[in-house]
């Protein structure tokens, strides 16, 4: 049997899109652009994308599984085919830049708004001129019709992204500050709060820090929300008998009054994004 040069393995768009180093949207646009595939409404509105000629030659095929169902492969060595070799660089979705900084694509959309890059409108999130000023562009989604927002590669080094990220996870502070500016104003008493207070900030939530409790003006809560009347403490690790008394009379007197309360620790300030959004909801609040 004649040796020859063995067939190319076949993958997914998705992996295509991170074999040439693209952002998976950015290459489904491009294929239906020039027309190797298209995207066919369906009688349930769901979209399918389907092969053309164009993408047949380009050696696309269809690959059925049972776990994923039937989707296109392509064959591994078209990141050498001209097409790609052409495009501009490297462009980030929202998702792209949360995940890239531990973050929920939520709050990411929330932090960009911030910084004034981005607004939330019927159609969806839109540029700014600032926004576009760093290389920001907008797309609309094919299948929903809602517009979003493609970020140069680059968007992440530019200085005014760095520092509001650097700030709202208080990367430049130690454990042992005893007093913290948040990116609203508010001065706290120590990091932990700091990251709790940024995030209330940057969700649009309005509070106050250092709130007298209504049932005793003696005592403070960490934050109050009015929305819901809500008392949120951070539970640090503070184990002195001050601090003890005071943790201990607070929460008896939530207890007593039946007041809204979120208590929230060490261990959860890495989980905000998924933890606060479900316990507010549970007061009426719905945020992200």
């Amino acid at each position: 049997m004649a040796s020859g040069t063995p067939p190319s393995k076949k993958i997914s768009t998705t992996a295509l899109a991170k074999l040439l180093d693209m952002d998976p949207k950015q290459l489904f646009e491009l294929l239906i652009e020039k027309k190797w595939i298209v995207r066919e409404k369906q009688v349930d509105n769901s979209n399918l994308n389907k092969l053309t000629n164009k993408g047949v030659f380009e050696g696309g095929e269809y690959l059925e599984t049972k776990k994923f169902g039937t989707y296109i492969v392509w064959p591994s060595t078209l990141n050498e085919h001209s097409l790609f070799k052409k495009q501009p660089a490297k462009t980030l979705s929202v998702a792209s830049l949360a995940k890239s900084n531990g973050i929920s694509r939520a709050r990411m959309h929330a932090i960009l708004q911030e910084m004034g890059w981005i607004n939330l409108h019927v159609q969806g999130w839109q540029l700014t001129p600032q926004g576009l000023s760093v290389g920001g562009r907008e797309h609309q989604d094919e299948k929903t019709g809602t517009s979003y927002v493609m970020w140069p590669g680059d968007v992440e080094q530019t200085e005014h992204f760095k520092n509001t990220l650097a700030s709202l996870l208080a990367e430049n502070v130690s454990a042992s500050h005893e007093s913290c500016a948040c990116l609203d104003g508010h001065i706290v008493k120590n990091k932990a709060l700091m990251i709790i207070d940024n995030w209330l900030y940057c969700t649009g939530l309005v509070h106050a820090v250092g709130r007298e409790l209504a049932v005793d003006n003696s005592l403070e809560c960490d934050f109050y929300l009015p929305q819901g009347q809500i008392y949120l403490e951070f539970w640090g690790s503070e184990h002195t008998p001050a601090y003890l008394k005071q943790k201990m009379a607070k929460k008896a007197l939530y207890k007593q009054h039946d007041l809204n309360v979120i208590e929230l620790h060490q261990e959860d300030l890495s989980l905000l994004d998924t933890l606060l959004p479900k316990q507010l909801l549970r007061y009426g609040i719905k945020v992200l």
